[in-house]
Formats: structure tokens, C-alpha cells, sequence
């Protein structure tokens, strides 16, 4: 009967194993940043709700950081001159996770809870992401922000359901920015002005849970043409 490893080698060995069976682009320095970030979300856990008391390593791992990762191959496609706008972020997911993988990518995150915001700005400098800008607020008391409008892609995994989250950012989309929509399953029902651009689907390593991703772009308004014979 093996021994149970000590909790930082446990975690070691969950995100090793769920990004190799994920095949997720995550380098050697990348996976060690995200091990600190597990670390201390484990610790300031204890005395702040940033996640559920009775989430499991290999749920923490699972449900956070490799479901926050699956949106690497998106960002890399879209956020090349342009930011990762993540809204109500929480303690980090998916955009602060993105970061850590990433730390040359622009990252924005929307976060109105203080203790959330002091976890995050923690996070930022225990990891030394000088790209990563967090605002304090609702996304309503941000949107003048001009940084808001570098956006590359705009997501939240846990929002508003997908009518509504588009139509909070309607906003950055008429500008310009598509958004990144975290599905669990379900099909979404998108506004009539709206159209998936791109979509990606996962199988999450240990619960075997299906994830789905998609891009999501504002419509270009055409003229309507009147067919009708000339009187």
C-alpha cells in the first residue's frame, strides 16, 4: 500500500498528469508559477472563501486551473495584439491562471470583492506578472476604463448565463471584440446579432466532465434589399 504524498507533490502530480492528458502548451516555467498560484489559493483559503472549503486536490486542479487552461490555443490566436479581458474573475479563473502560463500576455481582470482583489494583486506579485492589470469594481464602474477597449477577447466562466453575459459586454463587442463563451454542455440561445466564429471541446482528465469554447463575434448590420417589382 503506497503512501499518500505530502499535498504540494500531490498537486505536482495532478497538474503534471491533467496537462499532459490534456495536452495543453504549458513550458516548465509556466507549470511552476501555476504550482505557486495552487499553492497559495490552498493556503489564503483557509481564511477566505476564494473557493469551496471541501474542493479536493484533484478537484482544485480539475474544476480551476485545467478548465481555465483549455483556453490557451484561443488566446494565442486572438490576444496577439490584444488583452484577455476577464470579467468577475474571482480568485483568478480563468484569466489570472491564463497569465501565469502566459505572463507575456495582457491581462485584465474585473473583480469587485476586496478580499478577491487582494488575493489577485498577491498572486501578481508572488508570480512577477507585470501584464496583468486588476480593476476594483463592477463592470459597469470600469467600462470607461480606455484599457477595457484593448480587448482581444472578452470572457467570464461563471457571469451570467451566455445571453446575458453578451449583453453586459455589448458594449466591447460593438467595438470590436469578440467574447469567449465557457460552456458546460449546454447549447447556448445567442441573440439573433451574434454568430460563433470558432469552437473547441474538451474532455476534463478526471471527472471525464465535457467542456466547450466559443468564440462569439457581433454581426455586420446589410442593407436590406427591396425585392419587390417596380410599381
Amino acid at each position: 500500500m503506497s503512501l499518500p504524498l505530502p499535498p504540494d507533490q500531490e498537486e505536482r502530480s495532478l497538474l503534471e498528469r491533467g496537462l499532459d492528458a490534456m495536452a495543453l502548451p504549458v513550458d516548465r516555467a509556466g507549470r511552476e508559477r501555476l504550482l505557486v498560484y495552487l499553492r497559495e489559493l490552498r493556503l489564503w483559503n483557509r481564511s477566505i472563501n476564494l473557493v469551496a472549503r471541501r474542493t479536493t486536490p484533484a478537484e482544485m486542479v480539475e474544476r480551476h486551473f485545467l478548465d481555465s487552461l483549455t483556453l490557451l490555443n484561443l488566446t494565442d490566436r486572438y490576444c496577439t495584439r490584444g488583452a484577455l479581458l476577464d470579467i468577475g474573475t474571482g480568485a483568478g479563473f480563468p484569466g489570472l491562471a491564463v497569465a501565469a502560463a502566459r505572463p507575456g500576455l495582457e491581462v485584465i481582470l474585473v473583480e469587485p470583492r476586496g478580499k478577491r482583489v487582494t488575493f489577485l494583486r498577491h498572486i501578481r506579485r508572488q508570480l512577477a506578472l507585470e501584464r496583468v492589470l486588476i480593476l476594483a469594481g463592477r463592470l459597469e464602474e470600469v467600462l470607461d476604463r480606455p484599457e477595457l477597449h484593448r480587448a482581444g477577447l472578452v470572457t467570464s466562466r461563471a457571469l451570467a448565463e451566455p445571453a446575458r453575459f453578451l449583453n453586459m459586454v455589448k458594449v466591447l463587442l460593438r467595438r470590436g471584440s469578440p467574447a469567449l463563451l465557457m460552456l458546460a454542455g449546454q447549447e447556448p440561445i445567442l441573440p439573433r446579432e451574434y454568430r460563433t466564429q470558432a469552437a473547441q471541446r474538451f474532455i476534463l482528465p478526471f471527472s471525464r466532465a465535457e467542456r466547450e469554447l466559443r468564440v462569439i463575434v457581433r454581426q455586420k448590420k446589410t442593407l436590406s434589399v427591396d425585392s419587390s417589382p417596380a410599381q
